[in-house]
């Protein structure tokens, strides 16, 4: 029994002491430093959130903006009753400017056909009041207003509704839908906008 006893604690003594032996290949000191001084990867930045007031840095009071925009026009007595196949491509431009975060006004000029363009370089021109709704970076808005028709030499009023939708601060895009209301020797009219907007 005695020399079983004395048999484990050699093998005992024998393993502790390879345990404490330090590795035959030990880390250089400059490979320590290196890896000591290797910092810790950072963890990556999450992308910001829309702020509830993002409209308040997006659509401000004070702006002055141009609008570049084509134009789809169609002009026939069943226009509710019928397709809106059929109608005239046109171009535009308008100048904006909000005195307000949510209302402004808009002088726009507009060719309706860019293949039959008669007289002038345009053929109607508009001053309208804006109100927007800005909800981060889109903003809903109505539009009302009164008009020249110089092709037809008559006034003419309107109302709609539109969308802008802002990639950054300045630029941006809107798509709109106009109807003109006709007078007594013209029928109502249905105008789809979309271009671009840039805001100084």
């Amino acid at each position: 029994m005695k020399n079983k006893l004395y048999s484990l604690l050699l093998v005992a003594s024998t393993l502790s002491l390879r345990a404490a032996e330090p590795p035959a290949n030990p880390p250089s000191p400059q490979l320590l430093a290196a890896l000591n001084s290797v910092p810790a990867p950072a963890k990556p930045t999450p992308l910001p959130a829309l702020s509830p007031n993002e409209a308040e840095r997006v659509f401000t009071a004070g702006e002055f903006s141009l609008d570049l925009f084509g134009t789809y026009h169609d002009a026939r007595p069943d226009l509710l009753a019928g397709s809106l196949k059929g109608g005239d491509y046109g171009a535009g431009i308008a100048a904006n400017y909000f005195f307000h975060k949510n209302a402004g006004l808009q002088l726009d000029s507009t060719v309706a056909d860019v293949e039959n363009i008669a007289g002038g370089l345009f053929d109607h021109t508009s001053l309208s009041l804006l109100v927007r709704y800005p909800l981060g970076q889109i903003a809903p808005y109505a539009i009302a207003g009164a008009g020249r028709d110089w092709n037809e030499h008559s006034f003419t009023t309107h109302t709609g509704a539109g969308l802008e939708w802002r990639f950054t601060k300045h630029l941006g895009a809107i798509g709109e839908a106009r109807w003109t209301f006709g007078t007594q020797d013209q029928p109502d009219t249905l105008q789809f906008r979309a271009g671009l907007r840039y805001t100084f």
